[in-house]
């Protein structure tokens, strides 16, 4: 009887030690795939970082020259108004403002495209590496 209780107690441990290892094996993959899903999503995080810290400034140029573009047009329609239905200001004067706002109007359109230019050069910078 003795022998037979040695036997089931070591059928017990050999059981118990087969188990420890199965879930030590999981453990260890467990850990693994976790490193590598974390340390996959770091270097995405920080390219996606990289990409938005360098692009942030030429999207609010954009952002401002087309802003500047509305302002421009609405103050030129303003000053149409006034000359046309108002009667407000003079022809001389009307005419410097409206040569003012083409320039204003050219100036924001050139700084528009040359940032969109840049912006698109370093998307496709970014995207051949």
């Amino acid at each position: 009887m003795c022998a037979q209780g040695t036997y089931a107690l070591s059928q017990k441990i050999g059981k118990i030690r087969r188990r420890v290892k199965k879930l030590l094996k999981l453990l260890k993959r467990y850990t693994i795939s976790r490193f590598f899903i974390l340390s996959v999503t770091k270097n995405v995080s920080l390219y996606i970082k990289s990409v938005t810290k360098n692009v942030s400034p030429l999207k609010r140029k954009i952002k401002k020259a087309k802003e500047e573009q509305k302002t421009v047009k609405e103050m030129q329609i303003e000053a149409e108004r006034e000359y046309y239905k108002q009667g407000s200001i003079s022809k001389d004067d009307f005419k410097k403002l409206i040569q003012n706002y083409k320039e204003r109007m050219a100036k924001a359109k050139e700084i528009q495209k040359k940032a969109e230019e840049k912006l698109e050069k370093k998307l496709k910078s970014k995207s051949k590496k």
